[in-house]
């Protein structure tokens, strides 16, 4: 009877928050996909040797994109 009752309340949570919570998951994924892409190509030989500029920049991009996503989603719940 719990576990009907839990799973009854996170649904209507879900529903009722369903305007927060696409937004911050797309944001969050595409944030997510393009750390990923930053951090392959930091560790790519062809990238760290090309220019010498190019290893500090792909790091500090590297940084803004893991911190950007805290960032827009604490933007979007003080709008709201």
């Amino acid at each position: 009877m719990r576990f009907f009752m839990a799973r009854r309340f996170a649904l209507k949570n879900l529903r009722a928050n369903r305007l927060l919570e696409i937004p911050f998951v797309f944001s969050s994924g595409i944030m997510g996909m393009l750390f990923f892409v930053m951090a392959s190509l930091l560790e790519n030989h062809y990238v760290e040797t090309r220019h010498r500029d190019l290893p500090f920049l792909s790091k500090s991009v590297r940084f803004f994109f893991a911190f950007l996503p805290l960032f827009l989603s604490s933007m979007q719940l003080i709008s709201c």
